[in-house]
């Protein structure tokens, strides 16, 4: 007898498919979501750009168009004028009414005489860096060549000798150089110097009686050699052989070569008032305040004319001469004459080199290059 497979009744069994079409279910389910998220995301990005385009607009096309402005404008600034001059500066602590006022070459310093006393000022602050004073009162002062040395003098009375200084403005070193004796009672009137340190001009004034006899002479070592009658004095030494060119004035304004007097001035009297690198010596006429002599030795070389008699001032350097008018200073010298305009109201207060010093009202101080050729 065989055995009985069949089910049992009561059960419902699945179908073997049944797994499968779940999962299908599932997937469809899920893809309505992602399809419904999407469709929200569109709909976002749409309401966005709308807003964006109800509010600024399309995007604008080729090239933009500035926003016209708003409120009042603003003007445009205007460039500020460069100056004619190199720099200015004030000299706070400068005496008032120096009797002489130097400054290098570099114009970091002046040097102002006032009183028998020397002021040393930065010029940069305008504050003294060094007062000089001496047992007697300081009688002149001058720049050597180079402009880094100052040379002053004053009159012994303890002693009855004339003392040379030197003031460095590089080191701030002063020291007497030479002392020189002189008769008792002899005043120091004007000095002048040239290239070598101990090569120094002086001129002394003398009263006796009821006149008053100048003399002049330089220095080497402690010898002096004197001319009498001088009123003012220049010189110029060759270094090369130790030579000096002596130009003087008398009280009359004749002028002088060593003792020699000049010829070819005509009779007129004159004003010296520079030697240039090549000792040439230039003095301008009295008589017409415009004729300047070119003086070579003992003789005019060549005149020439100032375009007015009007100067304020006249100066040389090594190699020209400038005369200094109200609003322009002219190189005379020049192959064509160059000139340099400044503002009107200037006063000329020195030379350094190529560079003008001049002087407002007020007592600011303005440099100025010269222009060259």
């Amino acid at each position: 007898m065989m055995k009985n497979d069949a089910p049992a009744t009561g059960s419902d069994p699945k179908p073997l498919h049944a797994p499968a079409a779940a999962r299908w279910r599932e997937i469809g389910r899920l893809a309505a979501v992602c399809a419904v998220a999407t469709l929200l995301v569109l709909v976002g990005i749409s309401a966005y750009f709308n807003v964006i385009y109800a509010t600024h607009g399309p995007e604008p096309t080729g090239t933009p168009t500035p926003a016209p402005p708003t409120g009042t404008p603003t003007p445009s600034p205007i460039p500020t004028p460069t100056p004619p001059w190199v720099r200015s500066f004030t000299l706070a602590d400068l005496p008032a009414g120096p009797e002489t006022l130097v400054f290098t070459e570099d114009g970091t310093r002046a040097a102002a005489l006032k009183d028998g006393v020397v002021t040393v000022l930065d010029t940069a602050t305008g504050k003294t860096v060094e007062t000089l004073t001496e047992p007697a009162p300081i009688t002149s002062c001058y720049l050597m060549v180079d402009q880094s040395i100052l040379v002053y003098f004053y009159m012994d009375a303890t002693d009855h000798t004339l003392k040379v200084s030197t003031y460095n403005f590089v080191t701030s070193l002063h020291y007497v150089r030479q002392t020189v004796p002189f008769p008792a009672g002899t005043t120091l009137k004007l000095t002048d110097y040239s290239k070598g340190m101990s090569f120094v001009v002086y001129q002394t004034a003398t009263t006796g009686g009821s006149s008053t006899t100048y003399d002049l002479g330089w220095l080497n070592t402690s010898s002096h050699v004197r001319y009498t009658s001088i009123h003012h004095a220049m010189v110029r030494m060759l270094a090369t052989n130790l030579i000096f060119h002596i130009y003087s004035e008398s009280p009359a304004h004749a002028l002088y070569q060593g003792s020699t007097q000049v010829t070819g001035l005509g009779g007129h009297p004159v004003q010296l008032f520079g030697i240039d690198a090549v000792d040439n010596a230039y003095a301008v006429s009295l008589s017409d305040h415009r004729t300047v002599y070119v003086v070579k030795g003992n003789a005019v070389s060549r005149t020439f004319q100032l375009p007015s008699p009007d100067y304020q001032a006249l100066f040389t350097d090594k190699t020209t001469v400038y005369a200094a008018y109200d609003g322009y200073v002219l190189d005379l010298l020049a192959t064509k004459t160059s000139r340099l305009d400044v503002p009107t109201g200037l006063v000329f207060v020195a030379a350094s080199g190529r560079q003008v010093y001049l002087k407002d009202a007020a007592g600011t101080y303005y440099v100025f290059d010269m222009p060259f050729e």
